[in-house]
């Protein structure tokens, strides 16, 4: 009885020690007088805390901030209680709050987004699409990928691959990030298609006159994804270095009356912003055109005839008509 006793004066001192030492104290903006009094202020924070907790683990917490509420006032108010029994409720309520440090619901936010999917990206018809997107926080984590608002059915990692890419996967990207708490949306990629330029049609080599009206025509043409730009080049010879021919930036180049300057070779480029093609050079031939002047030497000859001959001729003409 008298360890009992010793025991019981020894807690209740350490009651009093901790109100002296808990005076004037401010937790969670309320002020609190005391140990007991701050205890409960602290409790009562908790408890307002559990209750806008996550609808997954709120009834789990305020459970146990009930059980650590137990616990604390006991040890604030009951003065009967031994050494042991007050080490018993601490280690008890170390246990509860120890259990809720590590699950981490106490400091629980909304997710965190470290790396936001890249901008924007072109992937090449028939290439590769892959986007990365990572969050923070202490709790688990959930994504879900989706395209112009919508989920993708299935895409719930934080890296989305995309192959065989086609134009209809053009679109905005996103990702969701969720935990028991809240849920967050990345910026948007936006992610386009492309075709690198193929020909259909390339230039021939032409061969015409000098001065000719109708003009030498070089064609070319491609598809591309955006659509095909256009230069053409020209050299006189194999010797030479291609030169851009300024202004022709259509498919087809039209030498208006060509002259002799205009005499070598034509190359034409598709290109867009991903790449380009050119095509095989041709050349342009040009012959005179001067004119040949033929002449003839043409003689006449008259025969006298007698006049009764010709008096013979009338009359059968005569008789004719």
């Amino acid at each position: 009885d008298d360890e009992a006793a010793i025991d019981n004066t020894l807690f209740v001192q350490w009651q009093a020690t901790m109100e002296l030492l808990q005076e004037n104290r401010t937790i969670g903006e309320n002020e609190c007088y005391g140990f007991s009094d701050c205890l409960l202020v602290l409790l009562d924070v908790l408890q307002s805390l559990a209750e806008f907790g996550p609808l997954t683990i709120r009834e789990d917490l305020l459970s146990q901030v009930e059980s650590a509420t137990n616990r604390f006032v006991q040890l604030a108010t009951n003065s009967s209680l031994s050494i042991d029994e007050a080490l018993s409720n601490v280690e008890e309520v170390l246990l509860i709050t120890t259990g809720m440090e590590e699950n981490g619901y106490w400091c629980a936010r909304a997710p965190g987004i470290m790396t936001h999917p890249i901008a924007s990206a072109n992937v090449s018809v028939g290439g590769m699409l892959q986007l990365t997107c990572e969050g923070d926080s202490i709790l688990p984590l959930r994504y879900q990928w989706k395209k112009d608002e919508v989920a993708i059915t299935g895409r719930t990692e934080n890296v989305l691959v995309v192959r065989n890419f086609q134009i209809f996967d053009e679109g905005n990207y996103s990702c969701e990030i969720s935990n028991a708490v809240e849920t967050v949306q990345s910026t948007n990629s936006s992610v386009l298609a492309f075709v690198l330029p193929e020909f259909y049609l390339t230039p021939v080599s032409i061969t015409t006159y000098i001065g000719d009206q109708n003009g030498a025509l070089f064609t070319c043409n491609a598809t591309s994804r955006p659509d095909p730009g256009w230069i053409w080049y020209f050299r006189e010879d194999l010797e030479d270095d291609w030169k851009e021919i300024e202004g022709q930036e259509v498919n087809e180049l039209l030498i208006l009356e060509p002259n002799e300057d205009d005499i070598g070779l034509y190359m034409c480029l598709a290109y867009n912003y991903h790449g380009n093609i050119s095509s095989d050079y041709v050349s342009l031939q040009l012959l005179s055109a001067t004119a040949r002047v033929v002449s003839y030497e043409v003689s006449f000859s008259m025969d006298t005839r007698n006049v009764s001959e010709t008096e013979t001729v009338k009359r059968a003409i005569s008789d004719i008509e």
